[in-house]
């Protein structure tokens, strides 16, 4: 005889064959549920502090951006750098240096567009830097320069917040 064929005519055997069974399932259950619990926990919260700091570095490359846009007009202003303006010159052009490399390191170089953004920076830099021979000239055609940093970070962080919502 097999043992099924003794559990069925033995209805004690079946009682007892269904309470273990019911308590290792308890068990399981007390154990099982709440490691689950915690480990999908522990994901959610990893997941949600990489999203805040994304978002976190998205803020901090449009306000670098926004503060070298500033740097780069007010650099265009100074009336003569050379002479009397050379501290302000000096002081603002460290500040320019000091951006350039912040924004520099919130770059992603596998992204072809935000490669260019960069030599678009350099462009810029070099505009604010250079001496101006034709001054109505050169700040205009810094502006359109600017302009253009100004819609290609935009594009950036566009993407950016779009990829963010994709893996969010």
């Amino acid at each position: 005889m097999d043992y099924f064929s003794q559990a069925i005519a033995n209805p004690q055997l079946l009682v007892a064959l269904a309470a273990l069974l019911s308590a290792l399932t308890a068990i399981v259950a007390i154990i099982v549920g709440p490691l689950l619990s915690y480990l999908f926990f522990r994901k959610q919260q990893r997941a949600s502090v990489i999203v805040e700091d994304r978002k976190n570095r998205i803020e901090k490359f449009r306000d670098l951006v926004a503060e070298l846009v500033a740097v780069c007009l007010k650099l265009d202003t100074l009336i003569d750098p050379a002479g009397k303006d050379w501290e302000r010159f000096v002081k603002m052009s460290d500040e320019l240096f000091l951006l350039k490399s912040k924004i520099s390191m919130l770059i992603d170089r596998a992204e072809g567009d935000e490669n260019e953004f960069l030599k678009l920076l350099n462009t810029v830099e070099h505009m604010s830097l250079s001496p101006k021979t034709n001054q109505s000239h050169a700040s205009v055609e810094l502006v359109d320069t600017i302009n253009e940093v100004i819609a290609r970070g935009q594009r950036i962080i566009d993407k950016r917040l779009s990829n963010l919502k994709q893996k969010g």
